[in-house]
């Protein structure tokens, strides 16, 4: 595959790209801690809907900065498991740690938990993880493929067969799935399961989950992209959001229950709005401008943000009764419009901060941040 010319305007829109994702990862946490605002406010819960729905983008840009990183450069295998495997699996041990200790009950009752009668749910908890550290083990298995998905990307007719695919087989026929379940009839519903059975049967296991992405982020860094062709990415990135808050809406009013079947990164709405977003970085004119030093410094720490964002939003809950509802109250649809995003940015910005001062202190930085 032929690469672009701009080496360092790719470089720099990457360091943009990864802040922006890593902050649509903290909106979208920040929104779902109160999406059970929904059983005795939808107005409410419709505002918290609307943010949520422009976060999950944020684990697909992730991946396909990776993949514009990494495939197109040769690694090592020994290296791939040696410096990058297992910095993340050490990070994702001590950060499961942090999160079980840092849970309801204080870090004594947590340790004391595991010699108890709860030993085996308490371990399996351990080794499960808190919830966004989902990331690490996803990332681990994608970047075992390095040197498989490295030989797709090389050669950019098989490297555009594959996304295609990819794209097919896991976002487009599970999200018609999803919507056929959600919403149509009994009788086109025993038809379209009769139909997923035999896709299942297919296990489409290599193109499915998030390898598509990370020869995506490689294709779309190294492939020049016509002005038309951008303005049509623009617009079903658009369109893949406003898909996503109907769809989302639409489906829990109908079931009358918290529903996230539409904020999977891997649905087809979802990817629609990653593909606008990449393209639109891609082609920012960022060459020369004097922030674009500061914004590397920060996006360098953009690992360590999203570890720690997490454990800052719950306990800054716990401690201080201060959340999405009760930083303006009484709550109100107007309100979390505005407590939202505040939150979301001090959050990020507070996560920053730390990644930022852990980045200082040996071994800390080199496997925790």
């Amino acid at each position: 595959m032929k690469e672009s010319n701009n080496v360092s305007d790719r470089k720099e829109y990457l360091d943009y790209l990864r802040l922006f994702a890593a902050f649509a990862v903290v909106l979208l946490h920040v929104a779902a801690q109160n999406l059970g605002a929904f059983y005795f406010d939808k107005n409410i819960w419709e505002v918290f809907n609307i943010y949520d729905s422009m976060g999950h983008c944020g684990p697909p840009l992730f991946v396909m900065i990776s993949g514009a990183l990494f495939l197109g450069r040769d690694i090592d295998i020994k290296k791939i498991y040696s410096k990058y495997i297992f910095r993340i699996l050490i990070a994702f041990c001590v950060w499961n740690f942090i999160y079980y200790l840092s849970a309801p009950g204080g870090p004594v009752a947590q340790i004391a938990a595991l010699f108890g009668d709860e030993k085996p749910a308490r371990f399996a908890d351990l080794i499960k993880g808190h919830y966004h550290l989902w990331f690490l083990p996803m990332i681990i298995g994608v970047y075992m493929c390095i040197p498989i998905l490295k030989l797709i990307a090389d050669n950019e007719k098989i490297g555009k067969y594959f996304i295609i695919i990819g794209v097919i087989f896991t976002c487009v026929i599970p999200t018609l799935y999803n919507i056929v379940a959600d919403f149509g009839s009994p009788s086109l519903n025993s038809v379209v399961n009769a139909i997923r059975w035999n896709h299942d049967q297919g296990l489409f296991f290599m193109p499915l989950g998030y390898s598509f992405y990370f020869v995506l982020g490689y294709y779309i860094s190294n492939k020049e992209i016509s002005k038309p062709i951008r303005y049509l990415c623009y617009a079903i990135s658009v369109l893949g959001y406003v898909m996503e808050v109907l769809l989302e809406r639409f489906a829990v009013l109908k079931s009358g229950d918290i529903l996230v079947t539409y904020y999977e990164s891997l649905s087809l709405q979802v990817f629609m709005q990653t593909l606008g977003i990449f393209i639109f970085f891609r082609y920012l004119p960022l060459r020369g401008r004097k922030i674009n030093g500061f914004i590397s410094k920060a996006a360098k720490v953009t690992f360590g943000s999203y570890l720690v964002h997490v454990l800052l939003m719950e306990q800054l809950n716990a401690r201080l009764g201060i959340n999405t509802l009760t930083l303006i109250s009484p709550a109100s649809p107007v309100s979390v419009a505005i407590t939202t995003p505040v939150i979301a940015i001090l959050i990020f910005a507070a996560s920053l901060l730390i990644s930022a001062i852990l980045s200082h202190i040996p071994v800390v930085n080199k496997y925790l941040v």
